[in-house]
């Protein structure tokens, strides 16, 4: 009987079976972008599960990129082995946000309007925008730090530099959008800015440690030695401090909220009523909690397995502190019903976010197979790109 390495030509079957997965994900998420495009009831509340999704995404590749400018504008050497890997993940995560975004505004085929018909006081046409720059300076970044050998010295940090604006200025583009929704109280405050900048480097920094630790243990089986010592000594810190200051902000804004007859109704709904399991058990508990009792634990904090469990349970906690605020601020209103709002994804929805989040699981997995990423490693032709690495030498 034919083996299936025999069948794949000598290729390494988990590779290609990863990429076949993926595959068979973005066909499913494209799916149930047809579904929504045909679908004729309106659901529940106007911003529904693709919302919270962009932001998550889009806060996640603004923090990866923030955390990457502690090497190219401040240059920390021992980041170095980093870098790059950091760079490709923030282009890698800004992918879906943008899909969400274009399918959920409906029309998606007309979005081109955005451009030709800029509006310069509506905060969502700078986001398209803002996002082209965005991704586009991460993009010349990458090219010059893989290329360090034939730029000026002062290029890598001009470009540091440069990513590091249009990061703040996305950033703080995407805060003040929601931040400035006075109809919606649980959104409107002058924290919400704050918040988000804490969640996209919280949850940047986790992704940092699950994507690169990842990498290396399905390459060649174990982590860099440098990298077992950056991540406890240098993450782990940042993100106890991340973690204690995003409970204070929470505190800071649902202690008053709750006696505030504007905001009360709202709070309740994550404090004591339909969300609050996914308030206290998700983004309390398992996003914060007990991260912080892992990374606080000497033991824990120096294990790569114990690093990526809170890695892992961090990104799971920031993603629902967005669902939660963003569908709880929609879920009591007078523009719909005085009353509470259920709210429950779609199975369409579900298909987009599984079929988005494989689009970025591909492109970053190409992204391995074709790039330099390795710090020393250097490109073999076309500008910035290596040779492409046989599916059989792809993950060993």
């Amino acid at each position: 009987m034919m083996t299936l390495k025999k069948l794949l030509g000598g290729a390494n079957p988990f590779l290609v079976g990863w990429i076949v997965l993926l595959l068979a994900l973005i066909g499913a998420g494209i799916y149930g972008a047809y579904l929504l495009a045909v679908r004729q009831e309106a659901a529940s509340v106007p911003w529904g599960l693709l919302v919270p999704s962009y932001v998550f995404f889009a806060l996640a590749a603004t923090g990866s990129s923030l955390v990457n400018s502690i090497l190219t504008v401040f240059n920390v050497e021992r980041f170095k082995p980093l870098i790059k890997r950091g760079i490709w993940l923030s282009l890698m995560l800004i992918i879906p946000a943008v899909i969400f975004i274009i399918i959920d505004l409906g029309r998606s085929y007309q979005f081109y309007n955005l451009y030709l018909f800029f509006h310069p006081s509506s905060r969502m046409a700078w986001m398209g925008i803002l996002y082209i720059i965005f991704g586009l300076s991460l993009l010349l970044e990458l090219i010059v730090v893989i290329r360090e050998d034939r730029v000026p010295k002062w290029a890598p940090l001009l470009m540091g530099i440069v990513v590091l604006a249009a990061t703040l200025t996305v950033h703080t583009n995407l805060g003040a959008l929601f931040g400035a929704v006075t109809a919606k109280p649980l959104w409107s405050s002058h924290l919400l800015a704050l918040q988000f900048i804490v969640s996209a480097v919280l949850v940047g920094a986790a992704f940092h440690i699950l994507f690169i630790s990842i990498t290396y243990l399905f390459k060649t089986g174990s982590v860099p030695d440098e990298l077992k010592k950056l991540f406890p000594r240098d993450y782990s810190p940042l993100i106890i401090g991340l973690i204690i200051i995003n409970f204070i902000l929470i505190a800071v804004k649902f202690i008053p909220g709750i006696f505030s007859p504007i905001t009360s109704s709202y709070v309740k709904l994550l404090l004591a009523g339909p969300y609050s399991f996914l308030f206290w058990g998700l983004e309390i508990v398992v996003g914060g909690i007990i991260p912080l009792i892992i990374l606080l634990h000497h033991k824990t904090r120096e294990s790569t397995a114990w690093l990526l469990r809170a890695s892992v349970l961090i990104v799971i906690g920031v993603y629902f502190s967005k669902y939660n605020l963003l569908i709880a601020g929609q879920s009591i209103g007078p523009m719909f019903t005085e009353g509470f709002i259920p709210y429950f994804p779609a199975g369409a929805d579900i298909l987009l976010l599984v079929g988005g989040i494989a689009v970025s699981l591909l492109f970053y997995t190409l992204g391995e197979l074709l790039l330099p990423l390795e710090p020393e490693e250097r490109p073999a032709w076309f500008v910035f790109m290596k040779r492409a690495t046989p599916l059989k030498e792809g993950i060993t």
